[in-house]
Parts: structure tokens; C-alpha cells; sequence
């Protein structure tokens, strides 16, 4: 019988009763259940016991004539009650009756603040004690199961300082709460310290979080390989309602939060299992497929042997309590599927790890190589440089006459006396060897001295808008403006014009000074915008002029050095020739 009223003892017996075999359940209500129970007679003395299940039920009243008659107090068990002699069975509520020669109806009356779910089963003291023995040391070894991986799991976060094996670890500690409260261990250990208010607070409070706590751990394992982003956001803002739930179960309202929870709970464990099938992982290694495909059959698996049970909660499926007791192998088969994940997943860093030091260690030797090498090299142009030198003064002092051939001699002298020098300035560069002094002076002036210094006035074109004053080196971009003219010079169309633009120019919010230097191109023809700047790099044609492939490489060096950018950009075609040019800007 049940109702939402608080029927009386007298209501109760004169109601009728519908006979029932199995569970029963009313879900999440506020109803209360009356059953009658019909205990036949016995021809021995002795104790039968009434073995309530399940464990989380708040209030049991016994009404038995046999014990001070119908009209006393009725026996309490349940969370409400203090653990006394004669009414828990081991682990679970019930009672320990008499019992009698005469057949007697005794009365439970059931009411809980969880879902109303009960089965009641009747058999001889003696059986039940051995059942709640077996019943108990199970429930220990299951809680001392889930312990020692939690142990493992933070043993593991200590050695490797990897949040996820402590998340591992807080997820197996939740797990084994909630088998301690679930199976009525909670009540056998406390009654005597905490109140049944606490004892329910601390009920609700577990099975309400564990689905965060879990959530939090399964999202970041799951999220390593892969997913929806947007799936895995809305599980994160589902695994933030919790912190509503244990507000309306401190206010009173624990029916109401432990049905959200279990919504929730179902919710979130098909949002899991979809994440693993929009997964990816690493298809490219063993590893990788194996935690994939272990990964979704996991999740699925652990769905349902959770989803079921909650269902029965919420009175969705027919009840059998038993079956209740299905849903705590998820807390096995997590553990193991879970832990497995984690071994694989160690694996795979390990794996990488070990694939990282390798490369290290290649890359170590070939940087140590590639040092040797270059060490020795600019030790032989250093050598061959130093030994150049003495044999091209003798040229250039032999060859100081205004014969033809003297100065065509002097000519060649001086092309390898400048190669000599971009040779020194390069392996000065490589060696970080760039000394920058900054001053004050005019740029334009600067231009105009390059080109009157070289002899260039004729060839070369000088605009500019007045003064244009800087700080930077003056020494470096002398040498800048050196390369870049002789760049033009040789590498232009025979009598043509090679134009110098001298003015101000800003960069985003900086103002600075660009200089830009156009020639005509000959029949050379335009180097590779993207090598252009690159050491020792030459186009094809451009090997039948002398040069190093290095005075661009040492522009844009330099350039760079001053906080400044080169540029090269090659026009379209007027009257059939294309114009090179070359931008320094210079922030001022």
C-alpha cells in the first residue's frame, strides 16, 4: 500500500493489500509504502530476520504483535536509526524477530528522501548473518579494489606530475565513497557520531559530485584524441549543474537534486560516448588504434551497464533490485578499461619521448658537425684571405700605369679585392660579429657621398625631398649603399640609368626613411625574389660577371642589425624591359 499521506497503523490494517513478488518502486517520491508481511508459524524457537534492500533507504518501521504487541513503538531501521541490536542485518537495514508458533502479518512502513525503491526478503537469522558476512567481505574487497588503483593513479601523478593520473585517482576515491554509502557502510560505521541529517547530506553530496568528478577525467582522457569541440564544451557546462543540485538538497529538496543527478548522469554518459566516436587518435600507430577502438567499446559498455540502473530510478524500467546492484560493475569495469587507456596512453609518450631523445641526439650531432665545419671553414678563408692579400697589393702596385692592360689588371684586382672583403664581412656576420654605432646625420647626404666617392654621377639618378635625418650607423649603411649601387650598376641595362629615391616614410605607427634603389635589367635577366637575399646564391647568367654571391646577404644583414627591412620587388615590363628595385627603410 502506499500514498503520499502519512497513513496510520489501524489505515494500514484495515487496507487491502495487493500480493507482489520482486522489487518494487516509486521512483523519486514522497510517497510513503506500507507492506504486510505474513510470517507463518514456526514448531522451533528461534530469530528470523527481514533483510531490507537497498541500503540508502532513511526510515524503516516495524509494527510486529510478537514483539510488546501491535500497540508499541514500532522497531527502527534505516539511515534515521542508530545502529542497536536487532535492527540491521550486517551491512543492510532490517530486523531480527522472534519467531512464533502462530502465523502473524507484521507491517513495515518505508519512507526515504531518495528514490523509493524496495526489496524485502524474509529468511532464517542464522542465513542471514552468513549473507551479510559474504556480502560485507565483498563490499571490502570492491572498495579495497578501487583504492589500490587510486593509489596507483597518485602514486603515478607524484612520479610524473601528469594531472590526469590525479584526476584518475580522485575519480577511483569518489567511486569507492559511493559503494560505502551505497551498500550501507556509512550508517554501520557512524551511527553512533554522525546524525541521520549528515549522513544524508553526505549520501547526497557523493552521489550528486561523482558524476563531475568522473566527467572531469573522462573529458580530458578522451579529449587527447580528439573530439567535437563543441561536444566537449557542452559536457564541461554539464558537468557545472551539480553545483545546483547539492544547493536544493541542502534546502531540503534531496528528491529533486537526486533526480537531476541521475538525469544528468544519463545525459553525460551518451555526450561521452559520442565523443569517442567523433575521436580520432593516432590511426598511424598500433598504439593508437588499439586506445581508439578500446576507448569507444569502453565508453559504450560503461554507458550501459549505468544507464539501465538509473532508469529503474526513475521508475522509466521495471524494477528489480538485484539488477540496481548491476550498475556498481561499472565501477570495475571503468577501473580496468580505464586504467588500461592510462598504460596505453603512457606507452605512446613514453614511445615519443624516447623518439624525441633520439632526434635530440641526432640533432645534437649534427649541430656539432655543422660547428666543425664551419670552424674549420673560416679558418681556411681566413687563411686564404690573409694569403690573398700580399699578392694583390704586388698587382695593383705593378699595374699603377695608364696602359690598357694596367688597367684592366687593376680592374681584376680590385673585383678580388672586394670579394675578399664580402668573404670577411660574411664570416663576421656568422659569427655574431656586428658592431652597431649609432649617430645622428642626413641620409640623402650619405647617398650623394657613396655615389661621388665611386665615381657614379654619371650613371646614377639622385632624388630626394631635402634633409632626411637618422639614427643609426652611418658606417654600416655606407657599406649597405655600396653593395646595393654596384648590385645596380653591374646588373643593369648598358646606358641606362640607375635611379636612387631618397624620402620619409612610415611603417604602421613608426616613421622612418626608405631609400630605394631601380635599374633597369639587363641581360642577366631578374634574380629569384625569394633567394635574392640568400648567402652566396647567384642567378645563372649572373656567373659570367665577377661577384661573391654575397653582397645582398650582408645588405639584408646589416639592414636587419639596424632594426630596419630590405625589400626587392621586380616591375612589369615598359617598352620591353623590366625594373629591378631595392627598399631600405630605417625607422629614424
Amino acid at each position: 500500500m502506499g500514498g503520499p499521506h502519512r497513513a496510520s497503523l489501524a489505515e494500514a490494517q484495515q487496507a487491502t493489500f495487493t500480493e507482489f513478488e520482486g522489487s518494487i518502486a516509486l521512483g523519486y517520491s514522497r510517497d510513503e509504502l506500507w507492506v504486510m508481511l505474513t510470517i507463518t508459524g514456526q514448531s522451533e524457537d528461534g530469530e528470523i530476520a527481514i533483510v531490507v534492500e537497498p541500503a540508502f533507504l532513511r526510515r524503516i518501521e516495524l509494527y510486529d504483535p510478537a514483539m510488546n504487541g501491535m500497540n508499541a513503538p514500532p522497531a527502527l531501521s534505516g539511515r534515521d536509526a542508530a545502529i542497536e541490536v536487532g535492527n540491521h542485518v550486517g551491512l543492510y537495514s532490517g530486523f531480527i524477530i522472534p519467531s512464533s508458533r502462530y502465523t502473524r502479518n507484521v507491517y513495515l512502513r518505508l519512507r526515504t528522501t531518495t528514490s523509493l525503491t524496495v526489496d524485502v526478503s524474509v529468511m532464517s537469522a542464522d542465513m542471514a548473518k552468513r549473507n551479510s558476512f559474504v556480502q560485507g567481505g565483498l563490499v571490502a574487497a570492491y572498495i579495497a579494489f578501487l583504492l589500490s588503483f587510486g593509489a596507483w593513479g597518485l602514486m603515478a601523478w607524484a612520479i610524473r606530475r601528469d594531472g590526469l593520473f590525479g584526476l584518475f585517482a580522485l575519480r577511483q576515491l569518489f567511486s569507492a565513497a559511493h559503494i560505502f554509502v551505497y551498500f550501507g557502510s556509512l550508517r554501520f560505521f557512524s551511527s553512533g557520531f554522525l546524525s541521520p541529517d549528515a549522513r544524508d547530506l553526505i549520501y547526497v553530496f557523493v552521489c550528486c559530485s561523482i558524476a563531475s568528478v568522473a566527467g572531469i577525467f573522462d573529458v580530458r582522457l578522451i579529449s587527447e584524441l580528439g573530439g567535437w569541440r563543441w561536444l566537449r564544451k557542452a559536457i564541461y557546462v554539464l558537468l557545472c549543474l551539480p553545483a545546483v543540485t547539492l544547493p536544493l538538497a541542502i534546502a531540503g529538496h534531496v528528491q529533486t537534486s537526486l533526480q537531476m543527478s541521475a538525469l544528468l548522469i544519463n545525459v553525460q554518459l551518451l555526450m561521452m560516448v559520442l565523443l569517442t566516436l567523433s575521436a580520432e587518435g593516432d590511426r598511424s600507430k598500433e598504439l593508437g588504434r588499439r586506445s581508439l577502438w578500446l576507448i569507444r567499446c569502453g565508453y559504450f559498455v560503461m554507458a550501459m551497464v549505468v544507464v539501465a540502473p538509473l532508469l529503474m530510478y526513475l521508475n522509466i524500467l521495471s524494477t528489480s533490485v538485484p539488477l540496481f546492484k548491476m550498475m556498481f560493475v561499472h565501477a570495475i569495469i571503468s577501473t580496468i578499461i580505464l586504467s588500461g587507456l592510462l598504460l596505453i596512453r603512457n606507452r605512446q609518450r613514453d614511445l615519443a619521448e624516447q623518439e624525441a631523445r633520439v632526434l635530440l641526439s641526432m640533432k645534437d650531432a649534427e649541430l656539432r658537425e655543422e660547428s666543425r665545419r664551419r670552424l674549420a671553414k673560416e679558418g681556411f678563408l681566413s687563411m686564404l684571405t690573409h694569403e690573398l692579400r700580399n699578392p694583390l697589393s704586388v698587382i695593383q702596385l705593378l699595374s699603377s700605369s695608364e696602359k690598357e692592360g694596367d688597367k684592366t689588371l687593376r680592374q681584376a684586382a680590385s673585383d678580388m679585392a672586394n670579394v675578399i672583403a664580402r668573404v670577411e664581412q660574411s664570416e663576421r656576420i656568422d659569427g655574431g660579429q656586428i658592431h652597431v654605432e649609432q649617430s645622428y646625420f642626413d641620409m640623402a647626404a650619405l647617398v650623394a657621398q657613396v655615389v661621388q666617392s665611386h665615381a657614379l654621377n654619371g650613371r646614377v639618378f639622385i632624388e630626394n625631398s631635402g634633409a632626411q635625418m637618422i639614427l643609426t650607423d652611418p658606417r654600416l649603411m655606407q657599406h649597405v649603399f655600396e653593395n646595393l649601387l654596384d648590385n645596380a650598376t653591374k646588373y643593369s641595362a648598358k646606358d641606362t640609368v640607375v635611379r636612387v629615391e631618397v624620402s620619409g616614410a612610415a611603417l604602421g605607427d613608426r616613421v622612418g626613411v626608405v631609400v630605394r634603389v631601380s635599374n633597369v635589367i639587363g641581360d642577366v635577366g631578374a634574380p629569384d625574389p625569394n633567394l635574392v637575399f640568400t648567402k652566396y646564391y647567384r642567378s645563372k647568367r649572373a656567373h659570367r660577371n665577377p661577384g661573391s654571391g654575397l653582397g645582398l646577404f650582408l645588405v639584408d644583414r646589416w639592414v636587419t642589425a639596424l632594426g630596419g627591412i630590405v625589400d626587392f620587388l621586380v616591375s612589369g615590363e615598359i617598352e620591353g624591359m623590366q625594373t629591378a628595385t631595392f627598399s631600405v627603410w630605417l625607422p629614424q
